[in-house]
């Protein structure tokens, strides 16, 4: 009977390793793919960002220049931009789009998590500086 118990927790002990190993393994890859993805879309991230400045409406107006294919966000006419109420609910809609949180939830790939952290923080800047001026 106890060699039955030790054989049944060594077989648990085995199996915990085997599940972090796994882990990890799959933290180094994802990883790697964020790495990968910088590499790759880093200028086309920093210039959709300058040429838009922090311009809330600029921002998302453009902002399927720089998703990921398949992703749900539609960019607004820039009609829709006008007023900051529109403003407000299009910015909400795209955060929860490419929040890096959402994106992982979702099984986004390393690739577009990186796009989406890098998304996610120049709306959240550019959206303090509209809600200071315009959401008074």
């Amino acid at each position: 009977e106890q060699e039955r118990l030790l054989a049944d927790k060594e077989k648990q002990r085995k199996q915990k390793r085997e599940m972090l190993i796994a882990r990890k393994k799959k933290e180094k890859q994802k990883e790697a793919e964020k790495d990968e993805a910088k590499d790759r879309h880093l200028d086309k991230l920093k210039a959709w960002e300058k040429a838009n400045g922090d311009n809330i409406r600029s921002l998302l107006g453009n902002l399927g220049q720089v998703l990921w294919e398949g992703c749900s966000f539609k960019p607004p006419g820039i009609m829709d931009l006008v007023e900051a109420k529109a403003v407000k609910r299009i910015y909400r809609r795209a955060i929860v789009v490419v929040h890096p949180d959402k994106v992982i939830a979702r099984g986004g790939t390393g690739e577009q998590n990186y796009i989406a952290s890098f998304v996610y923080d120049v709306l959240n800047q550019a959206w303090h500086k509209f809600e200071s001026e315009e959401m008074k």
